[in-house]
């Protein structure tokens, strides 16, 4: 039951995340963007949902933005800290577990 509970919450984080556009920093946008990536990364570290769950219906939204956060070193409107420094050690450690997920996809032979 609470591991289908944290399907249903994570999928309502994800609802209506809207691409970041770094020439036009929004920040409630980039709020939810880092709610939804910090959720998303509590459930990858403790392995409260199945990896191969998180990964398949997550991962590309969460690298792009987790890509496009960590570019930007600009105060977030309405907010004291800047969008890169909301990234914070738990989202990076999700996403570089993702990241080699994703690696160990690349299928490698030898000759």
């Amino acid at each position: 039951m609470f591991k289908r509970q944290g399907v249903i919450d994570l999928h309502m984080a994800w609802t209506d995340i809207s691409e970041i556009d770094k020439n036009k920093l929004i920040g409630p946008d980039i709020i939810r963007a880092v709610n939804a990536m910090s959720l998303t990364a509590s459930l990858w570290n403790h392995d409260v949902i199945e990896k191969s769950i998180l990964y398949q219906t997550y991962w590309n939204s969460y690298r792009d933005l987790y890509d496009t956060l960590i570019s930007i070193n600009e105060l977030v409107p309405g907010h004291k800290r800047t969008c890169r420094s909301l990234i914070t050690n738990e989202i990076t450690k999700a996403y570089e577990g993702m990241k080699n997920v994703d690696l160990s996809t690349v299928i490698q032979t030898k000759v």
